[in-house]
């Protein structure tokens, strides 16, 4: 069954904002003005005008009222909408750059080595890791499981360091981040098997900032 509909000039009454509340609000105030009145005095003249300028007064109070706090909700979610989108393209922005970025890096011989770097070609490092550093580690040799870390201390009385390990970013590919929870562990040095060179940081943005690559090519290794 349809709703009916309560037109004037071809408008929908129901649907002008604060209308409906305006008008059931200024009804039942009018009506209990007029019987309060009635009961008092007994005078239904004097009842009726008292509804009636009730009504009147209820319907011009509340609606200028309801209409201000319209308003406001109105622009605020106007302003919310705006910030929302422009903060979308933002983030879309952000992203061509990156992925902008990815493609002159792969595209640059320059940065990547001749040669990819595999599993096998590990050999004894040169010189022991120092703070600072960032260093591949490999903990599962059957299942050539490497991960990549920062050295955040140097090593102890037992020859081991303490490494702070990123994570491979889950959007960008050949590209790595800081998990949200640091990742710390003790290595021993002969889990060590490449120092790095220092990461590149590209772009402007915190985002961006936050999302480390390194000039070495990755692809045939598996790096957690």
């Amino acid at each position: 069954m349809e709703e009916k509909k309560f037109t004037l000039f071809g408008t929908d009454l129901q649907k002008i904002p604060c209308f409906k509340k305006t008008f059931t609000i200024s009804t039942y105030s009018g009506i209990a003005a007029g019987l309060g009145c009635f009961l008092i005095t007994s005078r239904i003249k004097k009842s009726a005008d008292v509804a009636v300028l009730t009504f009147a007064a209820t319907t011009l109070g509340y609606w200028f009222y309801c209409r201000y706090n319209w308003s406001k909700q109105h622009q605020l979610s106007q302003q919310m909408n705006r910030s929302l989108h422009h903060v979308m393209l933002n983030e879309d922005e952000d992203t061509n750059i990156d992925e902008r970025a990815i493609v002159c890096n792969e595209s640059d011989d320059d940065i990547l080595p001749s040669r990819p770097i595999r599993s096998d070609d590990f050999e004894e490092l040169d010189r022991s890791p120092e703070q600072g550093d960032y260093v591949l580690v490999e903990f599962c040799p059957k299942k050539a499981t490497i991960y990549i870390g920062k050295v955040i201390e140097g090593k102890d009385c037992d020859g081991d360091f303490v490494v702070n390990f990123l994570r491979k970013s889950d959007k960008i590919v050949g590209k790595f981040v800081h998990p949200n929870f640091p990742d710390v562990a003790s290595v021993p040095e002969k889990d060590i098997k490449m120092l790095l060179p220092h990461p590149v940081t590209l772009g402007f943005t915190k985002r961006q900032k936050s999302l480390i690559s390194f000039e070495v090519d990755f692809r045939f290794i598996n790096i957690m």
